[in-house]
């Protein structure tokens, strides 16, 4: 996904948890440059949480039959 971020008409989402804001942009700018939507998940303390979705995508990718093609997106419902 590195070298193609996109999943159908979308791209894979990045997120990034800390309490740097100057560095959460530049990691930001990187990401969309790269082509990958980054995501603001808040401050360093749900860094952890970030780290538990790295490790629910390893375990769907060698256990639940994925491989490495997939990634996590945030959805937006249109409002009505």
């Amino acid at each position: 996904f590195h070298l193609d971020p996109r999943l159908g008409d979308s791209s894979i989402d990045v997120h990034l948890a800390g309490d740097d804001t100057e560095a959460k942009t530049t990691v930001a700018t990187i990401a969309t440059q790269s082509g990958f939507t980054p995501i603001d998940m808040g401050p360093l303390r749900n860094a952890g949480l970030l780290e538990a979705m790295a490790i629910l995508w390893i375990h769907h990718g060698l256990f639940g039959g994925h491989g490495r093609e997939f990634g996590f997106k945030i959805l937006h419902r249109d409002p009505a």
